[in-house]
């Protein structure tokens, strides 16, 4: 067995997959900026270019509305000669982050119980769309961001709305930019439409990847790691929270400041139950920790050092296992679930 390693050298040992996965976003982000002017472009030389004018105006005419009707094969088009690159760089990159989660783990136990957990967590990559090679499974998530069904819609519907009202073809331009690339306070379409499906994506898959080998090393403790930021929230950093759904108040908190405190399974099942804003429904808290593009993890520890870092464990306190549930009484939980619905 590896040397027990301090919190804090854990800590720093974590930091460098979390380093590796702040890089790979920027990167993903940078990607998408250049991505939205590449879409400007196609569309301007590939469709607008095309559009029957006269005297600077959309006419209204068949060869128009012909564009309008191939116009999901011109951007099927796009997405296979521009936009699948970046996102096959993102799927190699969240590959990639896999080995650095098996790097921390090492510190906790053998190499060869690592690689027994790598073999069995490629379904959760799977999940998000991408292969052990870091290709991008076809029709999977990943391949499906790289131009969404909205996205689509958004472009078509506003090209649409410029043959039927037969606009000023330098106001439709100018339209067309804002909508792609956006402008000062408005975000661009891929900021919009897929930037945080993409950030949420990688951090789930990170989290789960940790919460599996978490579960098969019997860890019931860990730190909640991460920085504040600008758009952090008060159930991360601390402070007053007040959630409303439907313009109504439904939950008030004043939260403390979780970043780098140890808490336990126990502590987890209890966030479950309260209400915070930005939290994703349905979702455990162990997966989506403050929720939408919460960037914070949960760093896993052991018993020993959990109580060295001061956290209060009672002898025989296990924090809670995850419980193993026999298939019979999965099948009748999940009839009753359904029933209720």
């Amino acid at each position: 067995m590896p040397k027990e390693l301090t919190v804090d050298e854990l800590r720093k040992q974590y930091q460098k997959k979390v380093n590796f996965i702040d890089h790979s976003l920027t990167l993903f982000d940078s990607d998408i900026q250049r991505l939205q002017k590449e879409l400007l472009n196609f569309l301007i030389s590939g469709v607008v270019m095309e559009l029957q004018t006269e005297n600077g105006v959309i006419l209204q005419s068949a060869k128009n509305i012909q564009i309008l009707d191939s116009f999901y094969k011109e951007m099927d088009l796009f997405k296979k000669n521009f936009a699948d690159s970046v996102f096959k760089r993102l799927g190699e990159n969240m590959i990639k982050t896999t080995g650095y989660t098996s790097d921390y783990f090492r510190n906790m136990t053998s190499a060869q119980t690592v690689a027994n957990i790598e073999d069995k967590i490629q379904n959760i990559t799977r999940m998000t769309g991408v292969n052990p090679d870091g290709t991008l499974v076809k029709n999977g998530f990943l391949n499906r961001l790289a131009v969404t069904d909205e996205m689509k819609q958004a472009v078509s519907d506003y090209i649409r709305t410029g043959v039927e009202r037969q606009v000023d073809l330098k106001q439709f331009a100018k339209g067309l930019k804002e909508l792609t690339v956006g402008k000062e306070g408005v975000n661009g379409i891929y900021d919009r439409y897929v930037k945080g499906y993409a950030h949420d994506a990688y951090f789930s898959q990170s989290q789960q990847q940790d919460n599996f080998f978490a579960d098969y090393l019997g860890l019931n403790y860990f730190v909640y790691g991460g920085t504040e930021i600008k758009t952090s929230r008060p159930f991360c950093v601390g402070g007053k929270d007040v959630v409303k759904k439907d313009g109504e108040i439904i939950a008030e908190h004043v939260f403390e400041n979780k970043l780098w405190q140890v808490f336990s399974r126990k502590d987890a099942e209890e966030f479950d139950k309260i209400e915070w804003s930005g939290k994703i429904p349905g979702v455990k808290f162990l997966v989506q920790k403050g929720g939408y593009q919460c960037r914070h993890e949960l760093i896993w520890i052991t018993k020993e050092a959990a109580k060295r870092r001061g956290y209060p464990v009672a002898d025989g306190d296990e924090g809670t296992m995850v419980p193993k549930i026999s298939k019979q009484q999965e099948l009748k939980d999940k009839k009753k679930i359904l029933k209720s619905v």
